[in-house]
C-alpha cells in the first residue's frame, strides 16, 4: 500500500545528493505540480470516508497536522510551497540512536506576499546553525533554514544540522542495499521512493498484519520507479525462499488491486439498482446519493484495467510490474487493498494520543534543559473531556509551551518519580462511556496502552 500510494504523489530527479549516509528512507515529491491534483482527488473522495478503513482517516489527520506544520514554515519563510516548479527530497533516518531523526530540501520555491499569522500560531524563535540564522517552534522538535540561494531545509533539529552538512558536504552514499537503489532511481520518473526498514521497523508493522506478516518480515528493502502507466516495484528478500513467496505476493498485489476495484464497481452499481427500484440500501452512508455515487464510479473504476507481471531478478530482487490504463482507478482499488492490509484497526483515539503526547514530551524535553528537571503537571482540564475541548490557559502546560494545534479529546498529566518522566492521556474519543488512558514513557519510541478498572483507574 505504501508503494501504490507514494507512487501517486512522488517524482524523480537529482536527488540522490541530498540523502545523507545514513537514511533508511528516501524520496523526492514534486510538490508543486501535485498540489492541485491530489487536494482534488481527497475533496472527490471525502465522501467516502464513512465507508473506508481506519488506515485513510489515521492518514488525513497526520497529514491535516503535517499541513498546518508547513503553513507555520511557509508564513515565516514567506516561500510560496505550492509554486508549479518545487521539489521536495525527503529522507528519515529511522534507527538513530536518540530517535529517528528526518529532513527536507525544498527546491524552486519563490517568495509570496508574507501572510497575517492566526492568533493561534505557535511560538517561534531563532537559533544559530554553525553561523546560519534558524528558526524553530517550541512545542514540537520542528526547525527550518533558508539558504541564501532560496533552498529551505527542513526537519527536526538533528535532523535539520545533517541535512545543512549533506548539502555543504556531501557524503558519498555507502555501499549497500539504500545506495544501489537509490543510484538506479536517479533518473526522472513519475516516482522515485527507496525503504530500507530496521529489522525491528519490520517486526513491528508485521505484528499489525496478520495475514501478509511473514511477507513484511522479508522484505529487506523495497523501491518504486514510476512511469505515465507504468510502475515498477522492486523487493529485495533476505532468504531464497523469501524470493519465492514475494513473487507470489507480487501476483496477490495485482490480482487484489483488480478485485478492489471490481468490487467497489459492483456495489456501487448494486445500490444504484436498488435505488432505481425506489430501495435506497440503508447501509450507504447518507452523503453518498445516487448522483454523487454515480459520479465517483464513473471517475475512479469503471472501465478501470490492470496488467501485471512479477518476476524473480538476481540478488534475491523480484521485480513486480504494474500498467494501470488511469491512476484514479488504481487509487480506488488501493484504499480496498488497505481494508485486507489492516485487519487489526487502530484504536480510535490513538493517533491524537500520539500526536499530543509526543509534542508534550519535546515540551517537557525544552523545559528540562531550561530549568534542569521536568514539570509535574495535570491532569488538565480537570473533568475528563466529552467533546472536542480547548485546553484552559494559565496551566502548568502553558508553562511548558505546550498549545495543542487543535481541540483536545484528551485529559493529559505528567508525572515525575525519581526524576523519570511518565506521560498519560486518559479520554473517551468514541462516546462509548469506556475511558482509555494512553502512557508515554520518558525514552519510548510509541505509545502504551493501559488497562483500566471498572472505575475507570489504571490497573496497577
Amino acid at each position: 500500500m505504501l508503494a501504490i500510494v507514494t507512487t501517486l504523489v512522488c517524482s524523480a530527479g537529482s536527488w540522490v545528493q541530498d540523502l545523507p549516509p545514513d537514511s533508511e528512507l528516501g524520496a523526492q515529491v514534486a510538490l508543486g505540480k501535485l498540489y492541485g491534483d491530489v487536494t482534488n482527488l481527497v475533496e472527490e473522495l471525502s465522501p467516502l470516508q464513512a465507508v473506508l478503513p481506519p488506515g485513510p482517516e489515521l492518514s488525513k489527520k497526520l497529514a491535516e497536522r503535517l499541513q498546518g506544520l508547513l503553513d507555520v514554515v511557509r508564513r515565516s519563510t514567506a516561500l510560496n510551497l505550492s509554486h508549479k516548479n518545487v521539489t521536495l527530497s525527503a529522507w528519515v533516518d529511522l534507527d538513530a540512536s536518540g530517535g529517528w531523526v528526518w529532513g527536507m530540501v525544498v527546491r524552486g520555491a519563490p517568495h509570496e506576499t508574507p501572510a497575517a499569522a492566526p492568533a493561534d500560531t505557535p511560538q517561534i524563535e531563532t537559533f544559530d546553525l554553525e553561523g546560519q540564522a534558524a528558526s524553530r517552534v517550541n512545542t514540537v522538535d520542528l526547525a527550518w533554514l533558508v539558504r541564501p540561494d532560496g533552498t529551505l531545509l527542513v526537519g527536526n533539529e538533528r535532523g535539520l544540522t545533517r541535512a545543512l552538512h549533506q548539502l555543504l558536504s556531501p557524503e558519498p552514499l555507502p555501499k549497500g542495499l539504500f545506495a544501489s537503489l537509490s543510484q538506479r532511481l536517479a533518473k526522472p520518473g513519475l516516482a522515485t521512493l527507496v525503504f530500507v526498514p530496521p529489522a525491528p521497523q519490520r517486526t513491528e508493522v508485521a505484528s499489525s498484519m496478520t495475514t501478509i506478516a511473514p511477507f513484511v518480515r522479508e522484505v529487506q528493502a523495497l523501491s518504486v520507479d514510476g512511469a505515465p502507466g507504468r510502475i515498477t516495484v522492486r523487493l529485495v528478500a533476505q532468504s531464497d525462499k523469501g524470493q519465492r513467496g514475494l513473487v507470489h505476493a507480487g501476483v496477490a498485489l495485482a490480482a487484489l488491486l483488480r478485485a478492489g476495484a471490481n468490487l467497489t464497481e459492483a456495489g456501487g452499481e448494486t445500490a444504484l439498482g436498488l435505488g432505481s427500484l425506489s430501495q435506497w440500501p440503508t447501509f450507504v452512508p447518507k452523503a453518498l446519493d445516487e448522483k454523487l455515487l454515480t459520479t465517483l464510479l464513473g471517475k475512479f473504476v469503471q472501465g478501470f484495467t490492470l496488467k501485471s507481471k512479477a518476476m524473480a531478478r538476481p540478488s534475491r530482487e523480484v521485480e513486480v510490474v504494474l500498467e494501470p490504463n488511469q491512476m484514479r482507478g488504481l487509487l480506488a482499488a488501493s484504499l480496498l487493498y488497505a481494508t485486507y492490509l489492516m485487519p487489526k484497526p487502530l484504536a480510535v483515539g490513538e493517533p491524537e494520543a500520539t500526536i499530543l503526547l509526543l509534542t508534550l514530551r519535546k515540551a517537557q524535553e525544552l523545559y528540562k534543559q531550561k530549568k534542569g528537571h521536568y514539570l509535574a503537571c495535570g491532569p488538565i482540564p480537570v473533568e475528563l473531556p466529552t467533546t472536542p475541548t480547548e485546553l484552559p490557559p494559565g496551566t502548568c502546560l502553558a508553562e511548558l509551551g505546550f498549545k495543542p494545534m487543535m481541540k483536545v479529546h484528551f485529559q493529559l498529566a505528567a508525572t515525575v518519580e525519581a526524576g523519570a518522566l511518565l506521560l498519560l492521556a486518559r479520554g473517551d474519543a468514541d462516546g462509548d462511556g469506556e475511558p482509555e488512558v494512553w502512557a508515554l514513557e520518558e525514552g519510548a519510541q510509541a505509545l502504551r496502552r493501559v488497562v483500566v478498572n471498572d472505575d475507570g483507574s489504571p490497573e496497577e
